[in-house]
């Protein structure tokens, strides 16, 4: 694995929610913040996307702030599109819940996810985690 840092996107302050992506080695951070509608969710997947393009391995690292919230159609994208994440080559998901109603759409989406996930209110139990998934792996480039 590799330590370097790319960033995708900066955060773009609108109406459909603030996203960036940063990809360090073979982890890519996703930063969330304010209300997303669907065309905000969606275009946070292409930005991640864009971000994993070259890995063949990687986890997502989802930050989310306390006024980080989905609204009912980027809730059901989000549902529908990120268990397939391992498709594209994601072995873990690490998911930071700074909110109530964040932990409760995480407890819906563990139950569809095929790869490893973890959400936590707390950053050091996501990092130990995503550092346990990162141990079990042999990346092959980046």
């Amino acid at each position: 694995m590799d330590g370097s840092t790319t960033n995708f996107r900066s955060f773009r302050f609108g109406a459909h929610g603030d996203h960036r992506a940063q990809k360090v080695g073979n982890i890519v951070h996703c930063y969330l913040d304010n209300e997303f509608n669907l065309e905000g969710i969606k275009d946070c997947f292409m930005t991640v996307k864009t971000a994993v393009a070259e890995l063949k391995q990687w986890i997502l690292f989802i930050h989310t702030t306390p006024s980080t919230i989905a609204k009912p159609d980027a809730e059901n994208y989000s549902l529908k599109h990120l268990p397939n994440a391992d498709m594209l080559g994601c072995i873990g998901i690490a998911f930071h819940t700074a909110n109530s109603i964040l932990r409760y759409f995480a407890e819906k989406l563990a139950k569809q996810v095929r790869c490893p996930f973890v959400a936590s209110p707390e950053l050091e139990t996501l990092n130990i985690s995503i550092n346990s998934v990162l141990s079990t792996y042999r990346f092959q480039g980046t």
